[in-house]
């Protein structure tokens, strides 16, 4: 009863096609939310067709209040959401787009070697570290694998010596 009679199941993958194409093709936030509210009230009042039944006011307000979600994501979506927004340029107070100066660009490819010779560094580390974590691994098996068998191995015979000789001292003082 919650959904149509319709059957579209196929439109599940495309759907949503149409309603990026009229997103993306605006510019502001307000003209995406307002296509993104759009899409969700008439989303919305088709799929609580069941609420009718109880309350048209009802599904109708609730319809718009669930709405606002497909209009907050419709904001995002034609703004940061959209590949293909134009970026905007720093410009002057003139309205020429800034150039910058050698010493600038120098300024920025000091950086940008910098940066590299930092990367190389944390790489050499992080080659160092790996091998004292795979030292410290073998180091780790040699002990669980090798050694601790060999203590309790020498704790158990050492306890069975000390048992056969307090037997053998407990034989010579009941005999003597």
């Amino acid at each position: 009863m919650c959904f149509p009679d319709w059957n579209l199941s196929g439109f599940v993958w495309v759907w949503m096609l149409p309603l990026l194409t009229a997103i993306w093709r605006g510019e502001k936030k307000r003209y995406g939310f307002c296509i993104g509210y759009l899409a969700g009230l008439v989303f919305w009042l088709i799929n609580l067709k069941w609420l009718w039944t109880v309350s048209g006011l009802g599904a109708m307000v609730m319809a718009a209040f669930l709405a606002l979600y497909f209009g907050l994501w419709g904001a995002v979506a034609v703004s940061v959401g959209n590949p293909w927004r134009k970026r905007k340029t720093k410009e002057t107070k003139e309205g020429k787009t800034v150039i910058l100066t050698g010493k600038q660009k120098e300024g920025i490819e000091k950086f940008r070697r910098e940066s590299i010779s930092i990367r190389k560094e944390l790489r050499s580390v992080q080659l160092e570290l790996r091998r004292d974590i795979d030292k410290l691994d073998a180091n780790l098996k040699v002990i669980n694998i090798g050694l601790m068998p060999a203590i309790i191995i020498v704790f158990a015979v050492a306890l069975g010596l000390v048992r056969r000789r307090n037997s053998r001292w407990h034989q010579a003082a009941s005999a003597g």
